[in-house]
């Protein structure tokens, strides 16, 4: 048989409450995938960062807006994480470059992109290597 994709997907209302279920979720996809437990903080953080952005910035209006969380460990063990909204996106590069938790996924993250505007929102797509590949950030981080 060959080996299959293991993931998640959902909404969650952007509220602060709404992230720990996001860890939650990355505990119980990593774990049982053979993730070390210092690799899954690492991811957990890198994740937990962007979806308190989104609760923090994408609605400001005060309106109750949607996270969108999507994880996939693929067959060869990389996973690919992404985090989406339909706020306001980011206004000026500015924002994007002194963000320090977008820096902190950044580095721990094997690739991370962002793309965003303002009738769309913003979509924060990370890869970290497959298991026995030292991603970048971990590796400077000493995880």
């Amino acid at each position: 048989m060959l080996p299959v994709a293991r993931g998640f997907e959902f909404k969650l209302t952007a509220e602060a409450d709404n992230v720990a279920i996001v860890r939650r979720a990355l505990h119980a996809l990593l774990q049982p995938a053979g993730f070390s437990a210092d690799r899954v903080a690492s991811i957990t953080l890198a994740t937990t960062e962007v979806c308190a952005n989104v609760v923090r910035h994408a609605y400001p209006d005060g309106s109750r807006g949607l996270i969108r969380i999507a994880a996939t460990v693929s067959p060869d063990g990389a996973l690919t994480i992404v985090v989406g909204d339909h706020g306001v996106g980011f206004v000026r590069r500015e924002e994007l470059e002194t963000a320090v938790g977008l820096g902190i996924s950044a580095a721990l993250a094997s690739d991370l992109r962002i793309e965003s505007s303002s009738d769309v929102g913003t979509e924060v797509c990370m890869r970290f290597d497959a298991i026995g590949e030292t991603a970048r950030g971990e590796a400077a981080l000493g995880t």
